[in-house]
């Protein structure tokens, strides 16, 4: 029994517990195969997993190969069909490239399963639509709303702190990257861990707005602010890495990815 994944597991060790389940390693992506081997079926425990995830399991007794992705597609995976119909997975459309046709090469539908078994059927195992509920406008209350939000909000920014190594952020000033930074300042404070370093990092040309904001966000948290600035033709000449690494064309999509790639070259 084996499992590739790309995966981030946060309730791995609630699971662990809740099961009485022994780790040979200290990867949160070892759970995905101790739920396979309890339950003899995805479809059994996927709904118990809270994280992001694209993994693969492997049936050595049977042979039976499951597929699986995390509800909104966080985790990237393609799949494609080689000349002889035989399936084949990755995390970039690119690698599939050389083995698979061009027009079969697809991603791979979030929230989905997929079973050797049964190749020509996906199964949808999370639906959005279920867990919407209507809203009375006439009892509508803003302010509890926006209270709730921010609770998940800062349940979501908890939840993904589990990390052997330190934590950094991105920070552009604006309202996103500014209350998830504050939150996971809030954290290491709740934590006892006020003397926990939280590097935010910020990216732009001369003059940017977003520079001068970021630098008065990480000023008034107290995290170690690290400020890149870059040119014009930092830009131009990083678009071709940019085009292959994110897969695609669109114009919206490079014009963002551009900067953050660059942002993404000074932090590793």
């Amino acid at each position: 029994m084996s499992v590739i994944a790309n995966a981030e597991i946060y309730n791995y060790l609630e699971l662990k517990e809740k099961y009485g389940f022994e780790f040979e390693t200290h990867s949160d992506c070892e759970i995905i195969l101790h739920l396979y081997e309890k339950f003899g079926s995805v479809e059994k425990f996927i709904h118990e997993l809270d994280g992001v995830f694209a993994f693969m399991i492997h049936n050595g007794e049977t042979g039976e190969v499951i597929v699986g992705r995390d509800p909104i597609g966080v985790r990237p995976i393609f799949v494609g069909q080689d000349v002889n119909k035989n399936y084949a997975f990755a995390s970039e459309a690119k690698a599939l490239l050389a083995i698979c046709t061009g027009d079969s090469i697809k991603p791979f539908l979030p929230g989905n399963l997929w079973s050797s078994k049964n190749p020509l059927e996906y199964i949808k195992w999370y639906n959005p639509i279920h867990n919407l509920e209507e809203v009375d406008l006439a009892t509508y209350d803003e302010a509890a709303t926006l209270k709730v939000t921010a609770e998940l909000l800062y349940k979501a920014v908890c939840k993904r702190m589990m990390s052997d190594r330190p934590i950094g952020t991105f920070l552009s000033g604006g309202l996103d990257s500014s209350v998830v930074a504050a939150m996971i300042k809030k954290f290491h404070k709740e934590m006892g861990h006020n003397d926990t370093n939280l590097n935010t990092f910020s990216i732009g040309m001369e003059g940017s707005p977003d520079l001068a904001y970021a630098e008065i966000v990480a000023k008034h948290i107290g995290s170690t602010h690290h400020h890149v600035e870059i040119g014009l033709e930092d830009c131009l000449h990083a678009i071709e890495d940019v085009v292959y690494a994110t897969e695609t064309f669109d114009v919206t999509t490079i014009r963002a990815s551009t900067p953050m790639y660059l942002l993404s070259k000074y932090v590793r």
